[in-house]
């Protein structure tokens, strides 16, 4: 394997990682506690999505010729760095606008009878619903849950990773320990005012990541 296909590796696992870090953020700043059982199993769900989409990625590249499924695959993770810009910038403007309510603000309570899949959108759109009983403690059942929404929006990027050929095995496994480290490190960043701005750099960064490697895929 080539160095900068480590560097790739290592980018797409990453920036998967970002919303682990944005929620940690949220979590450490609504004082809610993670301990290390959900973390793991939250790390572990966001590693299987990324192995299971990849796989599914490399499975379509075998239909097609190696330069073809490296630039759809690049396309696509390029179009997925795009989107988390953009969506940055939409959520940026969201929550300067008058009367919305910031995320940690609001409650769990109106999606406690709500359906599985109608719970895992919830937590996608705002992830303190996560702690369902508002007890600020995520427990396995809540850590699931929350791990299969941040699982969801992986799953493009994976399968993009897949199309370029990229190491399955490798980007798994890192994306399993830094998923971890990014919630780890979010809720002790979210405890403290100077590291919050970390939260919104977080979406743009992994956004450049991920561009940043779809051009390099085509090019080089």
């Amino acid at each position: 394997m080539q160095g900068f296909h480590l560097i790739s590796i290592l980018s797409v696992a990453s920036s998967s990682s970002a919303d682990n870090l944005t929620v940690g953020i949220a979590f450490g700043i609504k004082g809610t506690r993670l301990p290390f059982t959900s973390n793991l199993l939250i790390s572990l769900l966001n590693g299987a999505g990324t192995l299971v989409s990849m796989v599914a990625g490399n499975t379509i590249a075998g239909f097609l010729k190696p330069e073809r499924s490296t630039i759809a695959g690049a396309t696509v993770i390029i179009a997925v760095g795009v989107w988390a810009i953009i969506q940055e910038i939409r959520l940026h403007y969201r929550a300067e606008s008058p009367g919305e309510q910031p995320v940690a603000a609001r409650t769990s309570t109106s999606i406690t009878r709500h359906t599985v899949f109608r719970r895992i959108f919830s937590i996608l759109n705002n992830p303190c619903t996560a702690d369902r009983d508002i007890s600020d403690y995520i427990d396995i059942k809540e850590g699931f849950l929350l791990g299969l929404a941040l699982t969801f929006t992986n799953l493009v990027s994976g399968l993009a990773a897949g199309l370029m050929g990229l190491s399955v095995a490798l980007t798994t496994f890192f994306a399993v320990i830094f998923n971890f480290a990014a919630m780890w490190f979010g809720i002790r960043a979210g405890c403290s005012v100077g590291y919050r701005w970390l939260g919104h750099l977080a979406g743009p960064l992994s956004g450049l990541l991920l561009i940043s490697v779809g051009v390099y895929e085509i090019f080089f």
